[in-house]
Order: C-alpha cells, then structure tokens, then sequence
C-alpha cells in the first residue's frame, strides 16, 4: 500500500513538474543568482581588468525582504577589449551586485522618437 501510495505521488509530481515546463511563464518577481559583496571589492575587481564606468542610471530594485530600494546600475566597459559588466549598487554605493558580464559593442538608441529592436 506504501509503494502504491508513492508511486501516486510521484506521478502527480511528474505531471506537474510537465506543466509548469510546457507552459508559457508567467510575469512575476524572480530570485535569480548574483555575485555580491562589497563595493570596494566589485570596483577593484572591475578596474584590474581594464573597466570603467560607462553609463549609470540611478533606480529602484526589489530586496528580499519586499521593499523597494534605491539603487544605481552601472554598466563598466573596457573600451579596448569591449567587454562589459552590468552592476547594481545599494546601501549608499557601499554594497554591488553583478548582474550580468559579456563582450561586444553596446548599442543605444539615442533617437527617442524611434522604435527601439522587437522583443
């Protein structure tokens, strides 16, 4: 009776773990993985390899707890190598996070008035 019990179990598991992956995501807040620390830290990493800050915008971003923080996001560029990394600053610039790292040229569209690229 146990193992028809977990059979059962499992196979309703399995049918929702093939929902949840055939159907198309929802919009919501999501946790994802970052590299933080302090902000000393994250800048000196970024200056040994070659990068400066290239655009930043000041924002607001989500904590843990719910509540909504003012933040700065940077985006750090070694022009030479054109790689490039975007951070999240908080807590007074004292505290970043990076969110994402690549190499290539940053394209902006700095006509307002003009469709951006179809997402």
């Amino acid at each position: 009776m146990k193992k028809i019990f977990l059979i059962t179990i499992f196979l309703l598991l399995s049918t929702f773990s093939i929902n949840a992956q055939t159907k198309s995501p929802n919009t919501g807040w999501v946790m994802k993985p970052a590299q933080c620390g302090n902000a000393d830290v994250v800048i000196e990493s970024l200056k040994s390899s070659g990068e400066d800050p290239f655009i930043w915008m000041d924002g607001r971003s989500m904590a843990v707890e719910g509540i909504f923080l003012n933040t700065r996001f940077v985006l750090a560029m070694n022009t030479k190598t054109l790689t490039w990394t975007l951070l999240e600053f908080t807590k007074d610039n004292k505290f970043a996070c990076v969110l994402g790292s690549g190499k290539g040229t940053i394209n902006m569209n700095t006509d307002l008035n003009k469709k951006g690229i179809d997402l």
